[in-house]
């Protein structure tokens, strides 16, 4: 499945990040990133949560696809996905990152594990810095009508995304970023946030929308519980 589709998401703070010297401002990138955890829950709800599990659908037009997703702090986690009848396989167990299709196993790494962990680490906020060490306050804007905030940024791999917030409530609505397959161009991705909804005290987006200019895509979470992720995750067998 690709990683921009996938609604795991790299929204779900600690309380190092973004510090600053007292000699120096907080740069303006910073402070909008640092607010957006703030809104979220903040980050000793964002430690409390050890696991994630739940569903996720997929739908474009009358095409469906269907995926159960497993995190664990750090940065462990499983997708398991089904689609027109065939299943299919992404994760990391803390060493090692997979892709899993037609009963292939194939080894992630460099700059697409990368990726991959970037959408899929449950301490995603105390990284922020690491993944992107270059931000940017841009303009503000408008989102449907709904005043943003932007910040610009740089990956450690190269891309660059831009995330809009919402300057009322801080919270992450929009964001413009990259597909990435392998062999072939990156294509651009808009993906809009909205249904948050809080679960054990941190709210989280429950739909997204995604367009690549050419076709939209809504994602839908549901049966999301915290905390329960009892059987380990493993780098699958041998073929």
């Amino acid at each position: 499945m690709p990683q921009t589709y996938r609604l795991v998401l790299l929204l779900l703070a600690g309380s190092l990040l973004f510090a600053t010297s007292p000699a120096r401002a907080e740069p303006a990138a910073d402070r909008i990133l640092k607010t957006y955890v703030e809104a979220v829950g903040g980050s000793g709800a964002l430690a409390r949560i050890q696991s994630r599990q739940f569903k996720t659908t997929l739908s474009s037009g009358l095409l469906r696809m269907k995926v159960d997703s497993r995190l664990v702090r750090p940065n462990l986690f499983e997708e398991q996905s089904t689609f027109l009848g065939f299943s299919s396989s992404n994760g990391h167990d803390g060493r090692t990152g997979w892709n899993r299709k037609r009963g292939k196993t194939e080894i992630v790494q460099g700059v697409e594990l990368a990726r991959m962990l970037r959408g899929h680490s449950l301490d995603w906020d105390q990284q922020l810095q690491r993944w992107y060490p270059t931000r940017q306050r841009l303009a503000d804007a408008e989102v449907a009508g709904v005043k943003v905030q932007v910040v610009e940024l740089t990956a450690a791999t190269g891309e660059k995304e831009i995330w809009r917030f919402d300057a009322a409530t801080g919270l992450l609505k929009q964001i413009e970023g990259f597909k990435f397959e392998k062999d072939k161009p990156p294509v651009k991705i808009v993906s809009s946030l909205d249904d948050y909804r809080k679960v054990d005290g941190v709210l989280l987006p429950h739909r997204m929308t995604a367009t690549d200019g050419k076709r939209e895509f809504l994602i839908v979470m549901s049966d999301l519980v915290h905390n329960q992720v009892k059987e380990p995750i493993r780098l699958p067998a041998g073929d």
